[in-house]
């Protein structure tokens, strides 16, 4: 079974936020997928609305935000932003960065070329946010889940949740922005709070894209809580309103897949709207990598191709109603 085929694949309906389940007939409603990697590599999609040989144009801003102890907007968030070499309005994909395991590590800048490629080439502008505590953005570092004994994951993927929603409701004002037509996609700690984005009201978001999210794994193969973490899942799913992607690898030392598919299980089972759970084979050597690898498309664009063509508004006649071939 695969995204491919429409007829047994995941139907994802926007009427009133309700999406069909994908797969009614399927008693245990956890889908996992196991990425061929020579399809993967062999996969070939249609580049729509922009010229990929074309050079993007790209520029730094900065989102102003108000702190709760101010009333005035005296701090910023940065954010790159690129735009494709093509007439706009553009749909759009805001991509949020993990939270790396060393604190200095926090200080440098997200960057996801491949991933920014793929999605630029496609027609997208893409978004680059730094959260609060990262990359030069003001503010201190306000996503943390507590002690590892008593992690509160819930509380930190609505602290990622709520810098993302400062982005997209800055996203909402710019005149080259397709209305209803926008991505949250993250990495890690990125992807957790895409799924708690996922729960808020934010009318211009299509769908999420969870590439390896989760909290609380301080070193390879140990996590502070997992059954909290599967708990907190579940709490995300019971208040999602758009569809959902999960992407994860079997060799991901931060997250393993027993982990996930008890995540993604609890997510699913609380949720009205459609989902489904990738899971990338262990010959791909991609580990936790998915978003910021180069060959990271290879993995899993017949994917979020398919994703994308399920759940975007496709009014416009140029916004992604090719197949690819």
């Amino acid at each position: 079974m695969s995204l491919s085929q429409p007829q047994s694949g995941p139907s994802y309906h926007r009427g009133n936020h309700i999406c069909r389940r994908f797969a009614r007939g399927i008693t245990v409603a956890l889908i996992i997928l196991t990425v061929a990697a020579c399809s993967a590599a062999r996969h070939s999609s249609a580049r729509i609305g922009a010229d990929a040989t074309a050079a993007p144009r790209i520029f730094e801003t900065k989102v102003p935000f108000k702190p709760l102890s101010s009333t005035r907007l005296s701090r910023l968030l940065h954010v790159s932003v690129l735009l494709p070499n093509a007439e706009g309005p553009y749909p759009a994909v805001v991509l949020n960065h993990g939270s790396p395991r060393s604190a200095e590590a926090r200080a440098n800048r997200a960057q996801y070329p491949a991933t920014s490629e793929w999605f630029l080439s496609r027609g997208f502008a893409v978004i680059v946010p730094n959260r609060r505590g990262y990359g030069g953005s003001d503010g201190p570092y306000s996503e943390g889940f507590g002690q590892c004994q008593k992690p509160d994951y819930v509380r930190a993927g609505r602290a990622t949740a709520f810098d993302i929603g400062l982005v997209l409701r800055w996203l909402r004002k710019q005149p080259w922005i397709q209305r209803g037509n926008v991505i949250v996609a993250g990495a890690s700690a990125g992807g957790w709070g895409a799924l708690a984005v996922g729960g808020d009201d934010h009318r211009d978001v299509a769908g999420v894209i969870n590439f390896a999210g989760g909290r609380g794994s301080p070193r390879d193969g140990f996590n502070c809580g997992p059954d909290r973490l599967v708990l907190a899942a579940g709490q995300f799913g019971r208040q999602a309103r758009v569809p959902s992607l999960w992407l994860y690898s079997v060799d991901d030392p931060y997250f393993p897949p027993r982990l996930t598919q008890r995540m993604y299980k609890a997510y699913q089972e609380g949720a009205a709207v459609s989902s489904l759970y990738v899971l990338i084979p262990r010959d791909m050597r991609i580990g936790h990598s998915l978003m910021s690898s180069r060959r990271g498309p290879l993995v899993w664009g017949r994917y979020v191709d398919e994703f994308l063509r399920q759940v975007l508004r496709t009014e416009n006649e140029t916004l992604l109603n090719r197949s690819s071939n």
